[in-house]
């Protein structure tokens, strides 16, 4: 299998902004599969593949950034920098050659079991992926990051080469069986369990980096033709990305001399750079625990289905904020004088140093997300004049969202903590808890001309309700404790946070001020397809056809707005086909 993606943004030519982006991607990969059939009724298969990818991107943007000091370190220690100020071009580029390998071998043999032959599968996979490209490339003096507060350094280029590959394995049974219970009671029964584990350094030798046993079954029984009743209950998991797993070093450039004169050879600027491994060696797979039941109607062309369902996540990865401190360094200076062409000096040792608390950014299994909700499904008779039938789609879900991580607040307040050498302490918070609501229904009308090889199909999206609310988000007696200048974390008693020695502490964490609904609003979409000679279709689509903008945020609401419409042309052509046509 071969694809080739060509993406190109370019300029607007009605504006003065220069910005653009292109991107070009290509992927190949070739796989076998292969089958055999022994006389014992023992079935062999296996599968292997290998994808190669080639991912280029360019982005150009215009960027304005205040007079900062700067410095292009690679390696940690103090450095003479220079300023940087005003608007300039920033050009990221972003080179991937990621390759893919996977394996698969699987045994399928009957057994016996409640008196029905039925297949039991027993298997097992090998997949590793990295990635060889230069990465992420751009002039370190042009980055695309702007904001600097003379602490969090500037971001630097990284070649994706120096990531370590990911390697996974696993292995699994499984067993379905089915048949009749008592008179016309069908059943279906499906067990299985399978075994995931993540491997270190890329390699499936050394001892395993995490393991995860997935235990799953579901079942179905039907006491009337026209009737099913559904339940299934599983574990499942996903492992983290590369880039979850193998984060980039953090960079932190603190500013000891920041002299910004008004002639630029009598200024100067000395940081120094901190370098931080922000990967996580006891980061590992998220699970999710699914449960479900149901029951399907369907007779005379008409399907109706409702499921009752609970997810839960536990050990999603998200970015936690681990502190620590710095020592920045404080210097005298030989020359003040300003006027006379000439940068002061540094005068030798530090004079003083102060303690700069820092956070590291590190990726970590601390989200935990649960989900409940009920789906309906409807798929009514054909109307015969028409040729239309109508499908309608809802659902009804409450999420809750978790973290236990440390939280240090929303906005600037962190940052003026760090850079102050005033304010001795500042709150912090033991997690953050959020409620959301969503209330969906999908109209779709298909029409068909069999005689054309025509299918329109209209869609329409209608989001009912957007509920979201961030818990304790503005109780001023919420914190758990407070930071002090050296990074220490120094908890706070429930039961104290209201004497006035903490009184400092007592302000709202910062987040949604008030819980925000989504106004109600719909938008439609359209597909046209259209059979074309040698198995062949031309398909037409267009999201939100009729170019509905949506709403925007009112009192105690947030916006919905829609992307314009959008329009393509797809046609897809059987090779096999084509050669038939041609001989």
């Amino acid at each position: 299998d071969f694809y080739r993606l060509e993406d190109d943004r370019p300029q607007n030519p009605n504006t003065s902004v220069s910005s653009a982006s292109r991107t070009r991607d290509a992927g190949l990969r070739l796989s076998e599969r292969a089958r055999l059939r022994l006389p014992s009724g023992l079935s062999l298969s296996a599968t292997a593949s290998v994808t190669r990818l080639w991912q280029h991107s360019f982005a150009r943007a215009e960027r304005t950034r205040g007079a900062m000091p700067f410095t292009d370190r690679l390696t940690a220690g103090r450095s003479e920098g220079w300023f940087v100020l005003g608007p300039y071009t920033s050009e990221l580029t972003v080179d991937g050659d990621p390759w893919q390998v996977y394996g698969r071998l699987e045994a399928e043999v009957q057994a016996g079991w409640l008196g029905q032959r039925h297949p039991v599968r027993v298997g097992t996979e090998f997949r590793r992926e990295w990635n060889g490209g230069d990465g992420y490339q751009f002039d370190m003096e042009f980055p695309p990051q702007v904001s600097f507060n003379g602490v969090q350094g500037y971001d630097r280029p990284r070649s994706y080469a120096t990531i370590p590959a990911l390697a996974t394995s696993a292995i699994y049974v499984d067993d379905r069986v089915g048949g009749v219970l008592v008179g016309d009671i069908g059943y279906q029964l499906q067990l299985g369990l399978r075994l995931d584990v993540l491997h270190e350094d890329g390699s499936w030798l050394p001892s395993p980096r995490d393991v995860v046993l997935q235990p799953r079954f579901s079942g179905e029984i039907s006491p009337i033709r026209w009737l099913r009743f559904r339940g299934g209950w599983g574990r499942t998991t996903k492992v983290p990305s590369l880039a979850d797993l193998y984060p980039g070093p953090q960079y932190n450039d603190v500013v000891n001399v920041n002299w910004f004169a008004n002639a630029p050879d009598e200024r100067l600027a000395v940081l120094t750079t901190f370098i931080f491994d922000p990967t996580n060696a006891d980061l590992g797979f998220l699970t999710a625990e699914k449960t479900e039941v149901g029951f399907e109607v369907g007779t005379g062309g008409s399907v109706v289905s409702l499921v009752a369902f609970r997810d839960r996540i536990e050990g999603g990865v998200g970015i936690r904020q681990d502190l620590t401190s710095l020592l920045r360094d404080q210097y005298q200076l030989t020359d003040s004088i300003t006027g006379n062409g000439i940068a002061p000096e540094i005068i030798e040792p530090a004079s003083g140093a102060d303690t700069v608390p820092i956070l590291i950014q590190r990726p970590a299994n601390h989200l935990t997300v649960k989900s409940e909700g009920i789906e309906l499904t409807a798929t009514l008779p054909e109307i015969p004049k028409l040729r239309t039938r109508l499908q309608v789609q809802g659902s009804l879900v409450r999420t809750e969202w978790r973290s236990d991580a440390v939280h240090v607040g929303t906005g600037r307040r962190f940052s003026d903590f760090q850079l102050s050498r005033v304010q001795q302490r500042a709150p912090y918070w033991q997690g953050v808890h959020e409620v959301g609501e969503k209330h969906l229904m999908t109209y779709r009308l298909i029409h068909h001309q069999p005689a054309l090889g025509l299918v329109v199909t209209a869609t329409i999206q209608h989001n009912l309700k957007d509920f979201l609310e961030d818990v304790d988000s503005r109780d001023t007696l919420a914190f758990a404790g407070y930071i002090t200048r050296d990074g220490q974390l120094v908890p706070v008693p429930e039961a104290d946070r209201r004497l006035p020695a903490y009184q400092d502490l007592r302000i709202p964490r910062g987040g949604l001020i008030e819980p925000l609904a989504t106004p109600a609003d719909w938008m439609m979409g359209l597909q046209v397809s259209k059979s074309v000679p040698l198995d062949g279709e031309l398909r037409f689509w267009a999201f939100n056809v009729l170019d509905r903008v949506g709403r925007y945020s009112e009192a105690g609401t947030t916006s919905r707005v829609y992307r314009r419409m959008q329009f393509g042309v797809e046609l897809n052509l059987r090779p096999g086909a084509i050669l038939r046509g041609w001989q």
